[in-house]
């Protein structure tokens, strides 16, 4: 049953077919069972979602782009003013060390190379921008800037609002 009921649900077509278990050549992974026939196709079956192209605009400041590796159709979301960005990079890191080191792998990736590259890219974007980066499993406080120094990008985490904030 759809969480949000009143609410248009965007997925990404690549990355909706990818885990739609229905499809020949469905590449099971065992923690995600079930959560594409419990958690997607009911949205999907009350017609609530629509599936959109790797690259596409929500808004003038809202961006779905490319973030493959992880997955073979894995996005992000970008959201954009004049002069500052957002980075929601889903699952393109799972720890702040991969920024330091891309390559450092955690199982689950479709496309081992491909995640690399995406980190690395990623990455060098949100330092050259200052752009505010915000990991899916980063532990608290969840979400903070890439830096480059002494030849080297490294993860500064924002401070904590205080409690009730």
């Amino acid at each position: 049953m759809p969480t949000f009921p009143n609410a248009r649900y965007v997925y990404v077509r690549r990355e909706y077919e990818r885990w739609d278990p229905r499809r020949p050549g469905y590449n099971p992974v065992d923690y995600n069972a079930g959560v594409f026939e419990h958690s997607v196709l009911p949205i999907m079956e009350a017609g609530l979602a629509d599936l959109v192209n790797d690259v596409h605009r929500l808004s003038d400041s809202v961006e779905i782009e490319p973030a493959y590796g992880h997955t073979l159709g894995h996005s992000m979301l970008q959201v954009s003013s004049r002069s500052h960005s957002v980075c929601f990079t889903g699952d393109v890191f799972h720890h702040p060390l991969q920024i330091l080191y891309p390559e450092l792998h955690l199982p689950g990736c479709d496309d081992l190379a491909m995640a690399i590259e995406t980190r690395r890219r990623v990455a060098t974007f949100c330092a050259e921008r200052g752009a505010l980066i915000v990991p899916a499993h980063f532990a608290k406080p969840h979400a903070g800037y890439i830096r480059r120094g002494q030849g080297a990008l490294t993860f500064e985490p924002i401070v904590e609002a205080a409690p009730g904030f």
